[in-house]
């Protein structure tokens, strides 16, 4: 919830590394938040393509595309990482790529599968989205909290009986 932090120690990893995908990835996503577009194209036009060409790194440069008005370039990485899912787990970033393009539904289905295939990643589900202002009363997406027992009702009994004392 920090993109001004997130993007000065981004920037910091990146003076030790310059290829720190970690570092790439954070830069990306917060530089996406904050709408530093022009800035965000320079450094994708300075990355080398193998970097470029990394799941992680193209997944998130698809989310700026369409958060930049350039759609199409979006859909083309949603497509072809719908088709061609990058590794376990993967999909839940894909979610947020479809959410940026307003494909509400395709972001539910894709949060379901994760949940079908019991994927690691599934509770990002939550993590990632609950605060989201299309997701958060949207009755698929509740259901789905439901079914993996992070729903509200779910996450706050257990809040209620877990105790360090």
């Amino acid at each position: 919830g920090e993109a001004k932090a997130a993007v000065l120690k981004a920037r910091e990893a990146l003076e030790l590394n310059d290829k720190h995908i970690i570092a790439l990835i954070q830069l990306i996503s917060a530089q996406t938040a904050l709408g530093n577009f022009t800035e965000l194209q320079q450094l994708i036009d300075g990355l080398p393509a193998e970097l470029l060409q990394w799941p992680n790194i193209e997944i998130r440069t698809g989310i700026y595309y369409a958060a930049s008005g350039e759609a199409e370039k979006a859909w083309e990485v949603y497509r072809e990482y719908t088709v061609n899912p990058p590794y376990e787990g993967g999909m839940v970033i894909i979610a947020a790529l479809a959410l940026q393009l307003g494909d509400v539904e395709g972001a539910i289905d894709i949060m379901e599968g994760e949940v079908e295939r019991n994927s690691w990643t599934q509770a990002w589900a939550r993590t990632l989205y609950r605060n989201n202002d299309v997701l958060k009363d949207h009755p698929r997406y509740l259901a789905v909290l439901k079914s993996m027992h992070l729903d509200d009702e779910s996450v706050a009994e257990l809040k209620r009986r877990m105790t360090f004392e």
